[in-house]
Order: C-alpha cells, then sequence, then structure tokens
C-alpha cells in the first residue's frame, strides 16, 4: 500500500509544479504555451486561442510534449493584448527541425504580428534567425538582428531567443547572442492577434517542425537570463534600463535617452534620476530627471558648459512611485574640448581668402581672368 501512495504524492507534487490554467504569469512573463495536451496558454491576456489552422497533433516535445507544426500541422493565433507588447518585450522557445537542416532556402515564421505594424521572429531563407521590428509589413520601415545562417541536425532541439525595445533589438540561439542592431522604428500599433507556429511565409515548402514552451515577456530579458533558459534553468529576471547619449558640442548641452521598455507599467517604474560624476568621483556634479515617457523612451538635456574636459560616469536610475529602485545603468562619457571649428568665421565675409584671388569679369568682353 506504500507504493501507491508515494506514487499519488510524486503526481501531486507534479501537477502542483505546474502553473494552472488560467492562472495569470508572474511578471515580465505575460505568455506561456506548454502544449501539455492543450492549446491554452498561461497568459495576462486571453489564453484562448481565437483561431487554429491545420490538425492540432503533439508529440513528445523538449518539456513534455510539443506541438507539431509545418506541412500537416497547426498554426495557432492569439490576441495581442497583454500577452504581446509592442514597445519591448521577449519571445523564447525551443525547436526541433524534424526534416529540415537550414541549408534549405526556405523560411520559417515562428511568430508574426502584423498589419499594423509588423513584429516577426522567424528564420530567414537565407541565413539564420532573425527578430524584425517595423512600422508595418511591405511598404512600412523596419529592420532586423539576425544572425548566422544555421546548419541543425534533424530531430535535435534548439533554443532561440529574441528581443526589441526602442533602442535595439536581439537575437539568441542556444543562449549566445547572434545578432543585433540599434534603434528599429517603433510601429504606432500591432494587430489584434498574432500567430505561432512555422509558416512558409511566400516560399512554398512541406517541411514539418516541432515547438514547446513557448514563452513571451513584456520586457526585454537580459544575456544572462536567455544563457540560463537555454540550459533549462529558471529565468532570474533583471529590469534592463537602456542609456543613449548625444553630446551637442554647439550648444553645450548633453541630450540623455532612457529606454525602459516594459518597466513602466507592471514592474512600477516612475522616473528616472540621471546623475553626470567624475570617473572615480562620489558627488555628481550635474543631475537630471526624466517623468515622461513616449513608447517607454524618456528623454532630458544637462548643460555642459560648466563642465570640464574629462572623464565621467553617467549613472541612470529607474525608481518607483515609492522611490525604490527597480533598474540602474551607468555608461561612459568623455567630454571633449572645443572643436577645431568653434569660433570659427571663415566663410562668413564678401571676401576671398589668400593664396587665392578674386576672379575679375570683363562685362564688355564677356571674359574672366583668374
Amino acid at each position: 500500500m506504500t507504493r501507491p501512495c508515494h506514487l499519488l504524492s510524486m503526481l501531486i507534487l507534479a501537477f502542483a509544479a505546474l502553473p494552472a490554467l488560467g492562472q495569470a504569469p508572474t511578471p515580465p512573463l505575460c505568455f506561456h504555451l506548454g502544449f501539455e495536451g492543450t492549446t491554452q496558454a498561461v497568459a495576462a491576456g486571453n489564453p484562448t486561442p481565437v483561431q487554429i489552422e491545420g490538425p492540432v497533433e503533439y508529440r513528445p516535445g523538449k518539456l513534455g510534449q510539443a506541438l507539431l507544426c509545418g506541412e500537416g500541422g497547426a498554426l495557432l493565433h492569439y490576441a495581442t493584448e497583454a500577452n504581446l507588447h509592442r514597445t519591448g518585450g521577449t519571445v523564447e522557445m525551443w525547436v526541433c527541425p524534424l526534416d529540415w537542416t537550414g541549408e534549405e532556402d526556405e523560411f520559417h515564421v515562428f511568430l508574426e504580428a502584423q498589419t499594423p505594424g509588423w513584429l516577426v521572429f522567424y528564420r530567414y531563407y537565407q541565413g539564420g534567425i532573425l527578430t524584425l521590428l517595423g512600422t508595418g509589413e511591405g511598404s512600412g520601415s523596419y529592420r532586423t538582428a539576425g544572425g548566422p545562417r544555421i546548419q541543425w541536425v534533424p530531430g535535435e532541439w534548439h533554443h532561440i531567443a529574441g528581443t526589441w525595445r526602442k533602442s535595439g533589438l536581439e537575437v539568441y540561439v542556444d543562449g549566445e547572442r547572434t545578432g543585433f542592431s540599434i534603434d528599429p522604428p517603433m510601429p504606432a500599433d500591432l494587430a489584434k492577434s498574432f500567430r505561432i507556429g512555422d509558416h512558409p511565409w511566400h516560399v512554398e515548402r512541406t517541411r514539418q517542425t516541432l515547438i514547446d514552451e513557448v514563452k513571451l515577456y513584456s520586457a526585454p530579458l537580459d544575456a544572462e537570463s536567455i544563457a540560463r533558459a537555454a540550459r533549462g534553468e529558471a529565468v532570474d529576471f533583471h529590469p534592463q534600463l537602456a542609456l543613449q547619449l548625444d553630446p551637442d558640442p554647439d550648444t553645450q548641452m548633453l541630450q540623455v535617452s532612457a529606454d525602459a521598455a516594459g518597466l513602466l507599467g507592471p514592474l512600477g517604474g516612475r522616473r528616472v534620476r540621471v546623475e553626470l560624476r567624475p570617473e572615480g568621483g562620489a558627488e555628481p556634479i550635474a543631475t537630471a530627471e526624466i517623468d515622461t515617457f513616449t513608447d517607454d523612451v524618456g528623454a532630458t538635456r544637462m548643460p555642459l558648459a560648466g563642465v570640464a574636459e574629462g572623464e565621467y560616469q553617467l549613472r541612470g536610475v529607474l525608481v518607483g512611485a515609492d522611490g525604490a529602485t527597480i533598474a540602474e545603468t551607468s555608461t561612459r562619457f568623455v567630454k571633449p574640448g572645443p572643436p577645431v571649428w568653434s569660433g570659427n568665421t571663415l566663410g562668413m565675409e564678401e571676401k576671398v581668402l589668400p593664396p587665392w584671388t578674386a576672379l575679375k569679369v570683363d562685362r564688355e568682353r564677356s571674359s574672366v581672368e583668374c
């Protein structure tokens, strides 16, 4: 009698470790598809597919069961609201090619939200895994972060992930960052639903793929968190604040932009304190605050007229309504001397500078003497 009781206890513990359907995930995780005999997600938004294309078939997965996609498989559509965030986030999943390697000139689109806006996570037909963000499909502008051409073995599982935010895109394969790009165009909106599966786009093919453990986050994950996920470990989320500096030597002002993608909503960010300190110095010599954000990005200007030439650290701290620190970062800034053209008046007077001489025009002869 002890063995059945022990088995029952193990089953209870196993099910207790799984997130309950209908239970909201813990931010920044906002969507989780485990495919354990169901297409229901654990989601901050609607967990039920709004559309299913093709037959749903489960196969042994990376963890439990996986969804068969591609030829003869399913494409699942889910509501975007609260599940997929336009201004910043992360997608991660496990992918197993059943009959392809990456050497074929074929697309494999694992996640896509399009029209309006465009957010895609896919395998480029002549390359590697890409993250794409843009203002719209077709005539809109977009940017991608892409890695080198993949060479996979059918039947082997790979972890892939992509992050997006106003200041940049990243793509990871098996825990390693394989590509990045900066300043992608931010879509004003995304479609009401997004698609998960393995879509061929316009290139016909008959390949099959298994996908498992699809997760979406409302903020970009850091590199170590993605590496942990690729090792099968729990994600230890570290909020990431990104700073961009744009000094203007003419006006003696420093433009500071703070990208707080995904940190201003459920995670509670309210404002960013900015401090400029001499390298190795303890006290800031200039401070500013950012409390207005558009697309999770805010900016401020710091005067540099009284700042001496040299090396500095610019520190940004994202704080909540209670003043608690949510994220912080710092970046190096060098205050240069005056530019070589500072104070220049050349070309502002109507005279020819030596060693050149003015042209002499003879109107009667219609000639010019050099």
